[in-house]
C-alpha cells in the first residue's frame, strides 16, 4: 500500500527552505522493514550514512524509524514493521 505524508513547515525553518528549494518532488521515501538494525547494516555496506539513530515515532504507533542518506539516492526513512512484510 502506498501512503503519502503531507508536511506543514513554518516559513524560514530549515525544512521549509529545503522543501522550497526542491520544489514539487518527494522529500524522501519511506520503506518498511522487518528488522531495522539489519536493514541499517545492509544499507551501510552500500554506502548509506545513518543520519539519525533509530527512535520511536509517536505518530506511528511508537514504531522505530531511522533516516539514512546516500549521494546516489538521497534521503530515505526506514520504518520497522510489527509483523511480516
Amino acid at each position: 500500500m502506498t501512503r503519502i505524508e503531507l508536511i506543514a513547515a513554518a516559513e524560514g525553518c530549515t525544512l521549509f527552505n529545503r522543501l522550497k528549494k526542491i520544489g514539487s518532488t518527494p522529500y524522501h521515501i519511506c520503506y518498511e522493514c522487518s528488522d531495522l538494525d539489519e536493514s541499517i547494516s545492509d544499507l551501510r555496506s552500500d554506502n548509506f550514512m545513518l543520519i539519525r539513530e533509530p527512535q520511536s515515532a509517536v505518530a506511528i504507533d511508537n514504531r522505530r524509524v531511522a533516516f539514512m542518506y546516500s549521494n546516489a539516492i538521497g534521503l530515505i526513512e526506514l520504518l520497522e514493521c510489527k509483523g511480516e512484510i
